[in-house]
């Protein structure tokens, strides 16, 4: 079986194994595809500089430029839900 994560450019080792186990080929055509479609590469490598982003503080709404907040200390960014 031709590998077609590697012939098609998947990186992440998870994806890879992930299209790696899906034996109908039609099937594993199309993942790969979604993959490659909605996989967003790396940009940043450790101990690059964060981007200067603006983001709005949960509970007033105001916004903060992450410049600000960084001021020599380590900032945290977490997504998600506390729900």
């Amino acid at each position: 079986m031709t590998d077609i994560s590697r012939d098609h450019g998947l990186v992440d080792p998870d994806d890879r194994a992930y299209v790696e186990a899906i034996g109908d080929p039609e099937h594993r055509r199309v993942v790969v595809e979604t993959l490659l479609r909605y996989r967003v590469p790396e940009q940043l490598a450790p101990g690059d500089d964060a981007p200067d982003v603006t983001l709005m503080r949960p509970a007033t709404q105001a916004p903060v430029r992450l410049r600000e907040l960084l001021g020599g200390r380590p900032v945290l960014l977490v997504f998600g839900s506390y729900t």
